[in-house]
């Protein structure tokens, strides 16, 4: 009788990393109470997934928040800085904000991007809407320069602010180096309604190529 033996050469590089917890929210809506934890999982090529699982509406449900890098463009697991979870009023609709703050890849000028989702849970737990909500980049080396974006609304329209921002580099005496590095321009409203289960851009209205 002849035995077949099966040589397995395992490394540990070949497996993900145990998802890690990175935030938690406890959200009370239509007289349900919702628990949401939001995990990260580093993955084999350096890559990340970040998804936000939800008790309370019946059946656990998992929503896929990020998931890229590695072979692609998106940012690496190491590229991500801080990802937060909070409890947003829009009107009488309650919705969980999810920010995932990351370095830009592959940029010369230190760009730093905050990415924000608005989650509903109208029955199936399911992404509002996704926006850049905060980006910051390198200018010189005595002022970096960007915007930021804040949000406001109710349950069918949603408000975006888009203002400029600069962050000069200070003396001794905190006070600005140079002296030019500062916000250029008023603030800019960008308005979104809801369509469906979601919010769409409509003034001023996007451009054909962008994506909703």
């Amino acid at each position: 009788m002849r035995f077949g033996w099966a040589v397995c050469v395992c490394s540990s590089a070949a497996w993900a990393a145990p998802p890690q917890t990175v935030g938690d929210l406890e959200l009370e809506v239509a007289k349900k109470t919702i628990n949401l934890v939001v995990t990260r999982q580093k993955q084999p090529d350096g890559g990340s997934v970040i998804k936000l699982a939800a008790r309370g509406l019946g059946k656990p449900q998992t929503l896929t928040l990020y998931q890229g890098g590695g072979d692609d463009d998106g940012p690496n697991d190491v590229d991500i800085k801080k990802v937060l979870i909070d409890e947003v009023e829009l009107g009488k609709l309650k919705v969980a904000r999810v920010d995932i703050n990351f370095r830009i890849p592959g940029t010369v000028k230190k760009e730093i991007q905050t990415d924000t989702m608005l989650i509903g849970f109208d029955g199936k737990m399911h992404k509002l809407v996704e926006l850049r909500t905060y980006y910051s980049r390198t200018k010189s080396k005595l002022c970096r320069d960007g915007e930021e974006v804040t949000l406001a609304g109710s349950a069918e329209t949603l408000t975006a602010t888009k203002t400029a921002i600069a962050e000069p580099a200070l003396d001794d005496e905190d006070q600005p180096i140079d002296k030019s590095c500062k916000p250029k321009g008023g603030p800019q409203k960008v308005i979104y309604k809801m369509k469906g289960d979601h919010f769409v851009q409509v003034d001023p209205a996007p451009a054909e190529t962008e994506e909703q």
